[in-house]
């Protein structure tokens, strides 16, 4: 599973390790996301019917002497976009593996505030297209995320969407985003099944992508690495 490079190169630069994993939101951020997972600056948001980022342009943050110390600029200026998937059913967000510890929040008004709030490894959507899951990790260094093609299901009919970019370039080894605070760039998809790999690549629409896949074998699981 590769993760996407636009979180690695935001998180190499700015010299910052993610927190660990996904944090359930159980009622401490008034905002419909289901899970939070915060790195830096950084955001990425899961709602019942997207991924939402907010990225910090990495010219805004610059290391002091410390490198666990960070100065932010007066003007910030975040990257804003969201990625959908067509035509698909509503994201039921659900925990896999915990990590041992728990978080606290004292926020706000007190009817706000939750302890032993976890949080997890992975997060997974159970047929989001019927029959497809989608599998989301955290990393340190980025995000990872998987499509798990179930025996029988069509994955012609999964469609991402980005919302609030400013344009999308499909070229034949990768995907370029052009957002407010400069291009970030997605590797092509990867698909396997067992050992086997099997050629995906990416095709274009006007702001989405699709993913063409060679032939493989439909009675077995297929994972697509987006």
């Amino acid at each position: 599973m590769r993760k996407i490079l636009l979180f690695a190169a935001v998180l190499w630069s700015l010299g910052l390790s993610a927190q660990q994993g996904f944090v359930r939101n159980d009622g401490q951020w008034e905002d419909p996301s289901k899970f939070v997972y915060r790195f830096g600056a950084n955001a990425i948001f899961l709602t019942g019917d997207s991924i939402v980022f907010s990225i910090l342009d990495p010219k805004d943050q610059h290391n002091h002497s410390a490198p666990e110390k960070h100065h932010y600029s007066d003007t910030l200026h975040y990257a804003n976009f969201s990625l959908k998937f067509a035509g698909a059913n509503k994201l039921n967000w659900k925990g896999g593996e915990a990590f041992d510890h728990k978080n606290h929040f004292y926020l706000g008004h007190r009817s706000r505030w939750r302890t032993g709030v976890p949080s997890f490894h992975g997060i997974i959507a159970q047929d989001v297209y019927p029959g497809i899951d989608l599998k989301v990790y955290a990393a340190t260094g980025g995000m990872k995320y998987d499509w798990i093609v179930h025996p029988g299901a069509d994955p012609s009919v999964i469609v991402q969407e980005y919302g609030g970019i400013e344009g999308l370039d499909v070229l034949p080894k990768k995907v370029k985003i052009r957002t407010a605070i400069g291009t970030l760039e997605e590797e092509m998809p990867y698909a396997y099944q067992g050992s086997k790999e099997v050629r995906a690549r990416y095709q274009r629409g006007k702001d989405e992508v699709r993913i063409n896949l060679g032939a493989y074998d439909q009675s077995q699981t297929l994972t697509i690495d987006p």
